[in-house]
């Protein structure tokens, strides 16, 4: 009898066991498609209020293979308004905005938005650390030394970024370009001030502190120098086209005169034109050229200084003089005419080039200019 017992107890176990494992999963099942949590049964529950058509908001295309990583946090946001160019400089889209300057987009242009106080295209390069934009926007015409509403000017902006690649070079890019290192900020600060006052900064850029200190103490001695053979201040952007990297060799300095007569000033400015060429400094030669200088032979000014900075790279031992400048200028507008006499390993061409220059916040630059060769 005991062996009939525990027969049926093995086969009613495991069916109680069967039986019971049903009623969890049915009771689970019924739980989920009710979608009504174990605490609230017994309330009754309100029908589902019909759901809101979603609007989708629009989205940014995505950015091209060109276009630099960490841009994003500058591109417009929803309800911020930005020109092309600027949107295409905060975005780091290097390809638009190539597209934008070829087809004759000013470089200049100044951001709206507050967050970004009055930045231009090159100070947004700049903050992305994007050489290849940089060198584009410079070419076009972009003041090297715009200032914001802070009176930051680019350079100022490089000197708070935080692990720019190539900090030191970008800097040298824009003093060729004719950035002052001794612009002062509404702070009152200069670019090595600026630097100077953010230790942890400082620290973690030698190379641009190094290339800051050296260039500013020899435009400081310059400057002071300058101030006391005229007896007087040398404005803040005079020296805004010297080309520093080492101290100055057989005393040549590019300088315009301050103060000096008009077409003496505009004599001094074609003869560092050329001396620009003849050493193959191509950001120095193109800065003596205005944003709205108009090539000779048409086309966009952008595709002019790509097809000028190949020329010059590519050539050795270049030597340009300007012979008999005949000078005439009207307010703030001048003409120049002289004989060009380009040399260069295994070339020499003599020509007769005439110039027209605007002056433009101190500083005399070419809007044109046409070559007869002889």
């Amino acid at each position: 009898m005991s062996e009939v017992r525990l027969l049926a107890l093995s086969i009613a176990i495991p069916a109680a066991l069967v039986a019971i494992a049903i009623a969890v999963s049915t009771l689970l099942d019924d739980g989920a498609g009710q979608g009504a949590p174990e605490a609230n049964r017994g309330v009754a529950q309100s029908a589902p209020a019909p759901r809101a058509e979603r609007i989708p908001t629009p989205t940014r295309a995505a950015p091209t293979a060109t276009a630099t990583p960490g841009a994003d946090s500058r591109c417009p946001e929803d309800g911020e308004v930005a020109s092309h160019l600027l949107e295409a400089a905060a975005c780091g889209d290097t390809a638009e905005l190539t597209r934008l300057l070829r087809d004759g987009a000013q470089p200049d242009p100044t951001d709206t938005r507050s967050r970004f106080a009055g930045f231009t295209a090159l100070h947004h390069a700049v903050a992305r650390g994007d050489r290849q934009a940089i060198q584009l926007l410079l070419d076009t015409g972009a003041r090297a030394d715009a200032p914001d509403r802070h009176g930051n000017s680019p350079l100022h902006l490089l000197t708070l970024g935080d692990r720019i690649v190539g900090d030191a070079e970008i800097a040298r890019t824009l003093v060729h370009a004719g950035a002052d290192v001794l612009r002062a900020n509404r702070a009152g600060k200069t670019p090595l001030q600026t630097l100077q006052a953010h230790p942890r900064l400082a620290r973690a850029s030698p190379a641009l502190t190094r290339y800051l200190a050296e260039t500013t103490e020899q435009v400081s001695l310059l400057a002071s120098t300058r101030s006391y053979l005229n007896r007087e201040s040398a404005p803040p952007n005079a020296f805004a086209a010297l080309n520093i990297d080492t101290p100055p060799v057989q005393g040549v300095f590019d300088l315009p005169e301050q103060g000096a007569p008009p077409d003496t000033q505009v004599r001094e400015t074609i003869l560092s034109w050329a001396s620009a060429w003849s050493r193959g400094d191509v950001g120095a030669y193109l800065a003596h050229y205005a944003a709205d200088f108009q090539p000779p032979e048409g086309g966009t000014r952008a595709d002019w200084a790509q097809s000028r900075r190949a020329r010059i790279e590519a050539a050795e031992h270049i030597v340009v003089t300007a012979d008999g400048l005949a000078i005439r200028v009207d307010g703030d507008r001048a003409e120049a005419s002289f004989t060009q006499t380009y040399r260069a390993r295994g070339v020499r061409d003599v020509s007769r080039k005439q110039m027209a220059l605007v002056r433009r916040a101190g500083a005399w630059r070419i809007v044109s200019e046409v070559e007869r060769r002889r």
